[in-house]
Formats: C-alpha cells, structure tokens, sequence
C-alpha cells in the first residue's frame, strides 16, 4: 500500500505498519502487545509526552487500580531512600481485588525507572526477593496484591540495551 500523510514539520512521529503476515494475530496476543506498549510508554503518554495508537484507535496507559479503605483513601506510601547514596523514590501500595486493573500476579511488583524511562515495566515487573520471596514469586497473597513504582536516580548505571540497572558492589543486595 503506497500511502501519503502529509503532517507539521515540527510533529515528531513513528508509524509501524504490520501487515501481509501468513498468520493473523490472535486477540490474546494483540491485546498483551498493547499492554506492553502501555506499559513500556507510560510514563511519556501519562505526561502528554506521546500518544500512542493501535489501528488508528488511541491507548491509554497501562493501569493497575489501587485498593482503597471505606472512606475512600488508598492504601499507598511513599518511598524515599537510597542505596548506598544512590537515591531511589516511588511510592507501594495494595492492588484493589476483584478488578480487571487489580489483585494478581501479573499486575504485581514494581515498575522501575530511571530518567523517566522504564527499565522493568509488564510483563516482566521487579520482584524484589525480600518481598516476593522465591523467583517468579508464588500464590500467596502479597504475590497477587504489592505493587508500586520505583525511579532510580542517575548515579545508577543502566545496561547498553537499557532495560536494566547496572548495580555496583552490594547494590542489588541491599535493594532485594
């Protein structure tokens, strides 16, 4: 298909066109492809940053609704500390149960940021081992219900393909 879009000079933009596969994409697998656009953009579509289309049709960022008390008050903390001076701040809470957004093990552990970009984000959050306990986590109640978000400062270096922190000496440790 030869097609011309004529836009702003000043837009910037990227159009990823899939098409003429052999086989047709499953509802299953385009609906995880989009919450891993989501998830991967939100920061930049929550700040207007970008925005982000699949078949002309706008997406929202990725959610995870937070549980809330009677009075309407989520149950969330802030975080700030740091890592052997290397400063690190987000937030925990409780995923909400019984919502498509909320309490399960895929929706648990923590997004993880640096400069506003997501090194760990769905499908693959950070399970640090002190709170989730065995790799990959199990069935238990905090393994479908703590999530949160981390942003590391930039003292922390980043792998090449940055999608994931480079700890120094006992870093990874200390934050596990």
């Amino acid at each position: 298909i030869n097609e011309k879009i004529e836009h702003d000079i000043k837009d910037s933009f990227t159009i990823i066109k899939v098409e003429d596969f052999h086989r047709s994409f499953s509802n299953y697998l385009a609906e995880r492809t989009k919450d891993i656009l989501r998830s991967i953009y939100k920061n930049d579509i929550e700040n207007n940053i970008m925005k982000l289309y699949w078949n002309g049709v706008e997406l929202e960022t990725y959610k995870r609704e937070i549980l809330k008390d009677d009075n309407g008050d989520e149950y969330l903390w802030k975080l700030d500390f740091d890592v052997n001076g290397k400063k690190i701040n987000g937030w925990v809470g409780l995923l909400a149960a019984g919502t498509k957004y909320g309490s399960s093990r895929k929706h648990a552990g923590f997004s993880v940021s640096r400069n506003r970009r997501m090194l760990h984000c769905f499908p693959d959050y950070y399970k640090p081992y002190s709170i989730f306990g065995q790799d990959g986590g199990s069935n238990d109640l905090v393994n479908q219900r703590v999530f949160g978000h981390l942003e590391v400062s930039n003292e922390f270096g980043v792998t090449q393909a940055k999608d994931n922190i480079v700890f120094e000496g006992n870093e990874d440790e200390i934050l596990n």
